[in-house]
């Protein structure tokens, strides 16, 4: 008969065992996978994609700090923040190594994404320097809704979504956003998908020689963007495809070519109105970026520092996001009469004002001045004839 603990024994157990009991009443609570996130750092969106096998949306109805992140603000050297997205939406792999040990592998990423903000916000990353070279013009596709708010509750009104047939659609994308988590369902195309596919580049191609002529960088992930339209549609419309998809023992579905029809018709009208959109965009924000390089030039000349005037070419003189439309800019202040111009005729290349700008300019280069008296004369202030510019 084994012998009862003393006291003494069962008070030096608990006291032994207490530092467990503590640690585990102190683990953090399980956190679910987020499928939908709003308001998210890059870093944070690879965790996400890696808890969540690769699936995120991100859908924010106030973007504006989300794009703040995309475009570098809140990094310390500037460095833009869009690789995860580029990768993501496009099925491409995401893989990031850090000096900490932090490493992060998702081989097959489906990163959705729909962003709300002003347009001031689209006027800054339209105008950025990674967005087109980066290739998330490509991606991202922009709708601008219209300026006038009777427009806009006019087109509002005449929607005609009927929110009731939509339901059923909304529920098949719900659970295929939760099924299926670690056994996607691979897409396959049959000879007469391909025969599809192959019309939709035709199409491409017929349009870049076109309507989209010079757009390929904004318009180049036309034929992806069709196939992943085309199985969104297939899972929101197809029997088959939602029955196999419900079927953990499946692994393949063939894309009906119905959809990828579908999806062509979808995208083309998409990237229409992207490219309508960024021309929107560029001739609304051209008065306030001019006023930004106005308002530099000016506190220089006034300061005695701009005498000789300046070149074009003195990219010193402004921010690097200034740099991206100045070449625009320029002529627009001078058509307006803010700057005027004449041709540098010395012997020799020299610096302006004793190095500012600090390029060299050379015999026959274009040098500007900012012409106060212009300004002056244009309107009573500054500010009232940027008001002007902008409503021209």
């Amino acid at each position: 008969k084994s012998k009862s603990p003393s006291p003494q024994e069962i008070m030096h157990q608990a006291t032994a065992t207490r530092p467990w009991l503590d640690a585990i009443e102190n683990l953090p609570p399980e956190k679910c996978p987020a499928i939908i996130v709003d308001d998210t750092t890059e870093e944070a969106l690879n965790l996400q994609l890696s808890q969540n096998n690769g699936r995120v949306a991100v859908f924010s109805p106030d973007a504006r700090k989300v794009l703040s992140n995309i475009m570098g603000r809140y990094n310390a050297q500037g460095h833009t923040s869009e690789s995860t997205y580029i990768n993501g939406i496009t099925g491409d792999a995401i893989r990031r190594h850090r000096v900490s040990g932090e490493d992060a592998e998702i081989p097959h990423p489906c990163l959705n994404v729909l962003m709300m903000v002003q347009d001031d916000m689209i006027a800054d990353i339209s105008g950025g320097i990674s967005y087109l070279a980066s290739g998330l013009a490509a991606r991202l596709p922009m709708f601008v809704y219209d300026e006038d708010p009777v427009n806009m509750l006019k087109l509002r009104q005449a929607s005609t979504l009927d929110e009731s047939k939509m339901r059923a659609h909304y529920t098949a994308l719900a659970i295929a956003s939760v099924e299926r988590h670690d056994r996607p369902l691979h897409i396959r195309l049959d000879a007469s998908g391909k025969a599809v596919l192959f019309r939709v580049q035709t199409s491409f191609i017929n349009l870049l020689e076109g309507a989209w002529v010079g757009q390929y960088r904004m318009t180049n992930k036309f034929v992806s963007m069709c196939l992943k339209y085309a199985t969104v549609f297939a899972a929101m419309d197809s029997v088959d495809f939602q029955a196999k998809f419900a079927n953990l023992n499946v692994n393949d579905y063939t894309l009906d070519p119905q959809y990828i029809n579908m999806a062509k018709d979808y995208v083309t009208v998409l990237l229409n109105q992207s490219l309508h959109s960024d021309e929107y965009i560029e001739s609304k924000s051209m008065p306030d970026r001019a006023m930004k390089i106005m308002n530099t030039l000016l506190k220089k000349a006034l300061n005695g520092v701009l005498d000789e005037g300046f070149h074009a070419g003195g990219q010193s003189l402004f921010t690097p996001a200034a740099r991206t439309y100045l070449g625009a800019s320029i002529p627009a202040l001078e058509k307006h009469g803010w700057l005027k111009s004449k041709v540098y005729d010395g012997e020799v290349p020299r610096k302006l004002n004793a190095g500012v700008p600090n390029e060299m300019v050379h015999p026959g280069d274009k040098v500007y001045f900012v012409n106060i008296e212009g300004i002056q004369k244009y309107q009573d202030s500054l500010q009232h004839s940027v008001s002007t510019l902008r409503k021209k």
